[in-house]
């Protein structure tokens, strides 16, 4: 009975977590290592393995969090093994509707490195701010803002365990195809934003299946104003000259 209880008394304070931050406004924490160096994160007792890039928390309810970084040990040969060594553990204070940037230090400081608001999504109809006026800012001009093709401006883009699940399934398909098609078919029913697109382009191998699926996933992304950081994922300018002329067309 006191089992039952408490298992009760823990959903319902889970509960009024999730909704504080959503009546408030949940932020982003972005956090990364000085030296690049591959390493996984206990972010609230909660394990985040970026493998090897940066950690993106999207949906961070504001307040003081536990971090606790951990650094992958190389070998002779400069690989990462399996066994990891704690180089950082604190607190971070998030806040409401703010994103912040901070790096880990190779003597195991945490720097905030930027912060920024999380601007909200302007009033159905506004115009000059509202849907037909998504802008984007890429290699080879500005595209003009669409009235129909994206819809989903200001939406809410899928959780960061949804997304963390979804980079997990596509990592382990074997083929080039296979990826896209999974990707393809995630997003089509959960949307994302444009960074999310640049870390899936990255799960790619060829520059053709990046552009391929750059220009699909821009109709699914609550950013648009931000889509040029998905030029990041490319080896070559044409490939973020063709983006960006093709989304000018179409976006």
């Amino acid at each position: 009975m006191e089992d039952s209880t408490m298992k009760t008394r823990l959903l319902l304070l889970a509960a009024a977590l999730i909704f504080s931050g959503r009546l408030f406004g949940s932020g982003e924490f972005h956090l990364s290592m000085k030296d690049r160096s591959e390493f996984y994160v206990f972010f609230d007792g909660e394990i985040f393995d970026p493998n090897g890039s940066v950690l993106r928390l999207y949906d961070v309810i504001p307040g003081l969090h536990t971090v606790d970084v951990y650094r992958y040990i190389r070998n002779a040969k400069g690989y990462a093994t399996k066994y990891a060594e704690l180089v950082y553990r604190g607190t971070y204070r998030t806040e409401a509707k703010a994103g912040v940037e901070v790096v880990i230090t190779p003597d195991g400081r945490l720097i905030t490195k930027s912060r920024w608001a999380l601007t909200p999504p302007p009033p159905k109809g506004h115009n000059g701010a509202g849907k037909g006026n998504n802008s984007y800012h890429g290699t080879g001009g500005k595209g003009s803002g669409s009235t129909g093709y994206n819809s989903h401006y200001g939406a809410k883009a899928m959780s960061t365990h949804e997304f963390g699940s979804l980079v997990a399934t596509i990592r382990s398909a074997s083929f080039e195809q296979t990826k896209l098609t999974i990707a393809k078919d995630a997003i089509a029913r959960s949307l994302v934003t444009s960074d999310m697109v640049y870390q899936i382009m990255m799960l790619f191998s060829f520059e053709a299946t990046k552009l391929e699926f750059a220009k699909w996933a821009y109709a699914y992304t609550t950013d648009p104003h931000l889509y040029y950081l998905v030029n990041r994922a490319f080896s070559f300018d044409s490939s973020k000259t063709e983006l960006s002329r093709w989304i000018s067309l179409n976006g």
